[in-house]
């Protein structure tokens, strides 16, 4: 079948202007993504503390610092999501001790930490298991 005189630049102009779309449509697709991600990131701190469960009422927690240990402005313990009022000491090294009154053999124990930039973070969270007798 012969092609008439008239339809030879069709197919051609078609298949470009559908290239460009397509390329148009990934431009702007991967744009939005990589602006729209580079606003919503907050920046992670690294920092770390060794918790060991010293009897059934008291935690014990060491401040073991990092590098980013120049940012941290407070510290706040939780078990079971009940927020402690000990102090966590903040000097690297310092060893603080953490009171509650959970029964049982395992408990939440969780770490939140204010930085100077005023963001908040979770830098410890794991289930504390009773110490054997």
């Amino acid at each position: 079948m012969a092609l008439r005189k008239d339809e030879k630049g069709v197919l051609p102009v078609i298949g470009v202007i559908l290239m460009v779309a397509i390329t148009v449509i990934l431009a702007a697709v991967i744009a939005s993504f990589v602006f729209g991600l580079s606003g919503t990131m907050q920046r992670k701190y690294v920092i770390g503390f060794t918790v060991t469960r010293v009897d059934s009422n008291n935690v014990s927690v060491q401040y073991i610092g990092g590098p980013d240990h120049a940012y941290v402005s407070g510290c706040n313990a939780t078990v079971n999501g009940e927020s402690k009022t000990d102090p966590i000491t903040l000097t690297v090294g310092a060893v603080s001790t953490i009171s509650h009154r959970q029964s049982g053999k395992t408990f939440d124990f969780t770490i939140v930490c204010t930085f100077t930039d005023g963001s908040q973070q979770v830098v410890y969270s794991s289930k504390l298991v009773a110490p054997s007798s």
